[in-house]
Formats: structure tokens, sequence, C-alpha cells
């Protein structure tokens, strides 16, 4: 059967990429196919040069910045191919690219399939990915190898990144396209792929089909790092793991908040952990009633899992506030090893040391950070009522399944 696709596009602040993106796209696909590209409200000229292709491409302005999810469920409603092949606008399809994954499609057990990616000097940067099972950090196979025909093989997979992903369109209607939840961006493919196979279809990734990634830095939200990898992270463990990987995910975030604190933004994981408390009662509510999440936990399990994060909450509260305090703290050391020594004293007295440092330690702590203490206890309190909403929630949850007393 010769399958249409419609290959989906979608911008933002991509101005250095687009016309690369589609010259390249263009050259490659068939006539009957179809490009279909959303911009979402760039500030710069990307919409500008996606226009100057004229009618090989059609080109759609968002309002807002629906993320990736959200653009390409757009852009989805406008296609009428057989397939959706979602296409980052920083690569550059090579020949060939196109009739592989379409045929992948033979199989009538595939849904998905993923391209070989490439970053600019050749080495591999994708090969399929993996869930690593112990922290659930999303793995891209053969990431910085040479390539050496060590991925040349079709091969099943966890996931296959969205920067060149195909699907058909009638999974993808059947699954109702992207969680937007995952807004802006990460995850949302690997949560495609794991919802597919809970409806008995494959994920497949494709060596022939490959694509030059650039993998450019992702405006508006660079920023939080490894912070914001957390929430999606999360996100994604809540709605698809069991009790026992989403304690050993808690395991290793504790790890790493003990081990790394200097390297950490204390006040973003709170925020970070707090947002994945507030989610957990709506995600669970989902799993009961969508088969293509995780089985629905218990309520103990539920239990346990609010506790885990509630812990891993409190001690990203600590280590905030050791940030907030760290450079006060030293420049007490300065300032004590800069005092000038009274007349006929060789030092401080040690019976007025200690007044001295509580007096010190208020004009130069207290009061300053008043206002940041009081922000954290802010934040704590908030956080507070969104587990206790939860729990509500989830007690409403544990009756709704119980049946007729």
């Amino acid at each position: 059967m010769r399958l249409t696709a419609s290959i989906l596009i979608v911008t933002y602040n991509s101005e250095l990429h687009v016309t690369p993106c589609l010259e390249a796209l263009l050259a490659e696909i068939r006539p009957d196919d179809e490009v279909i590209l959303v911009d979402n409200a760039s500030a710069d000229g990307s919409l500008v040069q996606a226009s100057t292709f004229g009618g090989r491409v059609q080109v759609m302005a968002s309002a807002d910045n629906r993320g990736y999810s959200g653009g390409n469920n757009l852009a989805a409603r406008l296609a009428h191919g057989d397939l959706l092949i979602l296409l980052n606008p920083d690569t550059q399809v090579r020949p060939g690219w196109r009739n592989a994954l379409a045929q992948a499609f033979d199989d009538e057990t595939v849904g998905i399939a993923g391209s070989k990616g490439r970053y600019p000097d050749g080495r591999i940067q994708h090969a399929g990915g993996v869930i690593d099972p112990l922290t659930a950090n999303a793995v891209h196979l053969g990431d910085g190898q040479a390539d050496n025909g060590q991925h040349d093989q079709v091969a099943d997979v966890d996931y296959v990144s969205g920067f060149a992903l195909a699907t058909r369109r009638t999974l993808w209607e059947r699954l109702g396209g992207l969680c937007e939840d995952y807004y802006p961006a990460y995850y949302e493919e690997v949560d495609y792929c794991f919802r597919a196979r809970r409806v008995g279809l494959r994920t497949v990734f494709v060596p022939r089909a490959e694509v030059t990634h650039v993998h450019a830095p992702n405006a508006g939200f660079g920023e939080w790092g490894g912070a914001y990898a957390l929430r999606q992270r999360w996100f994604f463990g809540l709605r698809h793991l069991g009790v026992t990987e989403l304690r050993s995910m808690a395991l290793a975030d504790k790890a790493a908040l003990s081990g790394e604190s200097t390297a950490l933004r204390g006040e973003r994981y709170v925020d970070a952990y707090a947002q994945v408390l507030w989610m957990a009662a709506r995600i669970w509510i989902s799993r009961s009633d969508d088969p293509t999440l995780g089985r629905p936990l218990t309520a103990e399990e539920q239990a346990t899992i609010l506790r885990e994060l509630r812990d891993l909450h409190d001690r990203a509260m600590l280590l905030a506030s050791q940030e907030v305090v760290a450079p006060h703290l030293q420049a007490i050391r300065e300032r004590i090893h800069t005092l000038p020594v009274p007349p006929g004293q060789v030092a401080i007295p040690i019976r007025d040391l200690g007044a001295w440092l509580r007096h010190k330690t208020s004009q130069w702590i207290r009061d300053p950070e008043a206002a940041a203490w009081r922000a954290y206890a802010k934040s704590a309190q908030s956080v507070l009522r969104s587990i206790t909403d939860t729990i509500r929630a989830l007690d409403w949850v544990s009756r709704r399944h119980e049946g007729p007393q």
C-alpha cells in the first residue's frame, strides 16, 4: 500500500534553521505528501522564512506558544496523510529518509518509527531510546559514538525521539495526539510510545532514515536545567510506572540532592517537586480511567509515593535554604578575621563572643533574609495545601472503586 505522509514542523524562534530544513525536506518528499508548519508565536523571522516557500508549505501562525505537543496537535488537525511525521526545524533529512520511514509501516504491528539522528560532525546522536529502569531518565542509544555499523539494524526500542518521528494517523487519533501537559517539551514522545505499546503496537528504530540534527538550545526553559527535566521525568513516571520504579526514582533523586548540592538550584527544585505533588492526584485518577497509562495504584502505593515526594521536597527546601544562607556565613567568617582588636586586648573575650555573634547574625543574616524566609514559608504552606488536596482526592478515588457499601 502506498502511504501518503503529512510532515509536521513546529517552529519557535527557529529562523537560523527553517530554510535549510525545508529545502532538504522538499527535495525528499513525494508529490502527494504535504508539509504543515505551525509557528509558536516566534519573536524572530521564522514565520517570514517559512512563508517564502509558498504553496509547497502550509503555514499556520499560532497566537501563543503552545509548546511542542500543542503545536504538533494543531498541525495534525490540518493533516490528511496516512502517516504523520513530526520533524524538528533544526534538522536536515538525508536522501532516502522518507521512504525508509514509510516502509517500516508495511508491518501492521508497527505504530511508530524513528530516525537515526546524527550530529553535524557525523557522530550518532540517536539510534532509538531506552528508559533507565532505576531513574526513568530517557537515554539515546549510541549518543556520541562514531558510526561503525553498530546501529544498522531495525530494532524495537522503548521510544524514538520526537525530532524525526513517524506514526500512523489512526494511532494518533486513537491516542488523542500528544499529551499537552508536557509543556513546553520533553518526554511527550516517550509518553506517546508507551501508550502505543499498551494498545498492542510497536515502536521501532529505522537506521536507513537518517537526519542531521543540530540540537538547537531550547529557548525559554534552558535556565531551569536539571530541575526542568525533573518535572517532566516525574510527570512521565507518575503516569506510567509502578511503585517499585517510582521508589527507585526517589532514591536516585535523594542521592543527587545530597551529592551535588552545589550544582543544583534549590529554589527551582522546590518548585519542581511542588508541581509534582500537585499533579499526583490528577494523574492517578487518569490511571484509573485510561487503559493506555500504567495500572491504577492502590491507596497504600499512592501514600508511599506521596511520602517519598514530600521527603524530596523537604530536602530541596533545605538545599534552597543553604543556598540563601551560605554566602552570608562566608561573609561572617571574613568579617571575624578582619575585626580590629580593641586596645589592651588580643582578641574578643570568650564571654562576649556569643553575644557578639548573635548580634551580627541578626544584623547580617536575619534582617536581610527575612523576606526570603517568608517566601519559603509561603511555599511550604502552599505545598502542604496541595498535599491535603491530594490526599482528599486519593481518598475519593479509593471510595470510588470500592463499589456499594
